[in-house]
């Protein structure tokens, strides 16, 4: 599974394998955060890891969050419509 990502104008494509596991840094590249962020994610259950000390985590886990992250970034924003001076 190809993920493209682009950084400072420049794209490269990042083939994914489901079956091998990934440091939480190669992660936190891959899904666009940090480190740290992985870290918490682990800590409160949104990412499953394979291990910790070091944190692992497998391929198909980072394939399912970059999918749900995606799937959040295309829902629209529901609430009131921002207007100018409205009271």
């Amino acid at each position: 599974f190809p993920v493209t990502i682009t950084l400072l104008n420049m794209t490269a494509k990042i083939t994914i394998k489901g079956v091998k596991n990934y440091s939480a840094t190669e992660a936190a590249f891959v899904i666009g955060c940090t480190a740290q962020t992985v870290h918490n994610w682990v800590r409160s259950g949104k990412i499953e890891a394979v291990k910790r000390c070091p944190t692992l985590i497998s391929g198909r886990e980072i394939l399912r969050i970059i999918s749900e992250l995606s799937n959040e970034a295309e829902k629209p924003k529901v609430g009131r419509p921002l207007t100018r001076n409205s009271i």
